[in-house]
């Protein structure tokens, strides 16, 4: 749920309650799944008027103030049942939307190659993009644009001011591969580059162009399955940062079936992905219809 102030229905055993939690155990004339949906617009205009130097906070009084609408109780069990029909719809979509991750099964009988002799590498820029930013400049991608799982978000990336003579501009169908993250688990996390005009990208991003043997997308599929695995951590040299560069890939082993092959597996991952999509527009559409159930019932017109 959204905002700081919530409300969880504990169905489990027994348990401790943390400092910050308010428990409520009593309900007269209402049904608890109502009271749990209906207090959220009260608490989410609570959280809004509340100022706090580090964490918020809301006193018991508060929530003992707080007024819902009380219809009848078999008003009440209409409206739970409405929105809880509505949460599965939501619930079953997220399970799409989480548990799918574009995958490659692995043949036995593809050959195995080493990745450093079916690439080439593309060495990034170099600078601090705060201080070289430009609204006159070239678009540069900084592992800050790429999702962890690679699709490269092209709405917040700035352009800086550099000569273009002297860096590598990036073409369709190369990948941008994270070779150095604190984080760690995000080491190989990697980019496929389709936009259209000259792009560059920071140094912390390392370009790869596949050779005539590998389709980009492919690539840019297994390298991300890969990263997914779990392969990079337990390869990589360690330190602050993690790390997975050139000397790394170009030892890696990676399958090389017929570029048919991979243009059969291309096309298959490209049809499951718009499924993925519209269970993404289902969880808005859901979570929208729950929140014009709550206005209707407190008298409060939907946002059309």
């Amino acid at each position: 749920m959204d905002g700081e102030f919530n409300t969880v229905i504990w169905n489990g055993g027994d348990a401790l309650l943390n400092q910050r939690v308010c428990r409520i155990t009593e309900y007269k004339n209402c049904l608890r799944e109502y009271i749990s949906r209906m207090v959220q617009k009260p608490l989410k205009e609570i959280e809004d008027e509340t100022i706090a130097v580090t964490v918020k906070h809301i006193s018991v009084k508060q929530i003992l103030d707080i007024e819902i609408p009380l219809p009848p109780l078999e008003i009440q069990e209409q409206i739970v049942k409405e929105i809880e029909g509505y949460q599965k719809v939501i619930d079953g979509a997220k399970m799409v939307v989480e548990n799918y991750k574009p995958t490659i099964s692995i043949k036995p009988e593809w050959e195995m190659v080493e990745l450093g002799a079916e690439i080439d590498f593309v060495s990034g820029v170099t600078l601090s993009i705060p201080d070289s930013q430009d609204e006159n400049g070239i678009p540069i991608i900084s592992m800050a644009d790429i999702t962890e799982w690679g699709e490269i978000k092209p709405d917040k990336i700035r352009k800086v001011k550099i000569k273009k003579g002297k860096v590598n501009l990036l073409q369709k169908g190369d990948l941008l591969f994270n070779w150095r993250n604190g984080s760690k688990h995000l080491v190989g996390k990697t980019g496929y580059f389709d936009f259209n005009g000259e792009y560059v990208f920071a140094s912390f991003c390392l370009g790869i162009r596949p050779k005539e043997k590998y389709l980009a997308k492919f690539l840019w599929y297994l390298l991300n399955q890969y990263r997914r695995d779990g392969l990079y951590f337990e390869y990589m040299r360690q330190n602050i940062n993690g790390l997975f560069n050139r000397e790394e890939l170009n030892i890696l082993l990676t399958p090389l079936p017929s570029l048919e092959e991979q243009n059969e597996i291309i096309q298959r991952i490209e049809l499951e992905q718009p499924l993925v999509e519209h269970s993404k527009q289902l969880i808005k559409i859901f979570e929208q219809k729950i929140k014009d159930k709550i206005n209707e019932v407190w008298g409060v017109k939907a946002n059309k």
